[in-house]
């Protein structure tokens, strides 16, 4: 069990800071800097 749950904990923490950089992105207006 532990097995599959530790790269959903790796898949979270990545898509996390995916959701950062969108965000940073829309408050830039959608420029790409």
């Amino acid at each position: 069990m532990t097995t599959e749950a530790e790269p959903i904990q790796a898949n979270s923490a990545n898509s996390s800071e995916l959701f950062e950089a969108l965000n940073e992105f829309q408050r830039s207006g959608g420029t790409v800097r």
